[in-house]
């Protein structure tokens, strides 16, 4: 997720490396991308026969106008092409003619005509303080590949921080089938991994939101119990259908 490390740990300073640069807004962005590209061509050339397969995962968001009807649309619109612009379209476009494109999403963000605009009043939430929007996944595919030039997308991260495991069922089933709806429609998915195998560390959060299919108990003896949802994925992994 380097757009990500450039926004909360260069720009604003929260994410290691924490080092807030003021005096460009964009110099971090345009660092990873010039690496992104240095290292698909170094890659290549050492792997000439293709064998090795290049790509970015992106952190992204299914951003939407917050009243797309209303007297200030256009300027909403504008806001919110600013916000994708930088912090997702220039990575999508520096990654045309990379091999894949890993989407990693949870959510979406509304967007006014001052910008970034609250969570509506009595929206269900995750445990992360997300909206509960599962159709986030299918926006932010799509966008993919149509910015990224058509090439393959691998879902790299989607799932949700839920104590309620039904909820990660439902939360899962929908994504997967919006997904479905993806891939009837010609874009190349070529893998889904949910995020995650175990209740993990999740950044300052620590060990409270548990997004695992898998409850890792965190004192001796470290007991690992599978979840209703790890058997429920498991069967349509087996399957290969939903």
């Amino acid at each position: 997720e380097p757009n990500i490390v450039a926004l909360l740990g260069y720009r604003l300073g929260i994410f290691p490396p924490g080092k807030r640069d003021t005096s460009s807004r964009t110099a971090a962005t345009d660092n990873f991308v010039r690496a992104h590209r240095l290292a698909v061509d170094s890659i290549r050339e050492a792997s000439p026969t293709s064998a090795v397969k290049t790509g970015i995962t992106l952190s992204m968001t299914d951003y939407q106008l917050d009243n797309p009807s209303g007297p200030q649309a256009d300027q909403a619109m504008a806001q919110l092409n600013r916000i994708r612009a930088r912090s997702e379209d220039v990575f999508l476009e520096a990654c045309q003619g990379d091999d894949f494109i890993g989407v990693q999403t949870y959510s979406r963000s509304l967007v006014g005509p001052a910008g970034s605009v609250a969570i509506p009043d009595g929206a269900r939430l995750t445990q992360m303080g997300y909206e509960f929007w599962p159709e986030a996944i299918s926006a932010t595919i799509r966008r993919a590949w149509e910015l990224g030039g058509n090439i393959p997308i691998v879902v790299t991260e989607n799932g949700i921080g839920t104590a309620d495991d039904s909820e990660r069922i439902e939360h899962t089933q929908k994504a997967l089938e919006e997904i479905s709806g993806c891939i009837r429609d010609g874009i190349d998915v070529s893998g889904y991994i949910h995020w995650s195998l175990l209740d993990n560390f999740e950044w300052s959060r620590g060990y409270g939101p548990t997004f695992g299919l898998v409850q890792a108990n965190r004192q001796p003896p470290f007991v690992r119990t599978p979840k209703p949802s790890a058997s429920w994925l498991g069967d349509i992994a087996r399957r290969g259908q939903l």
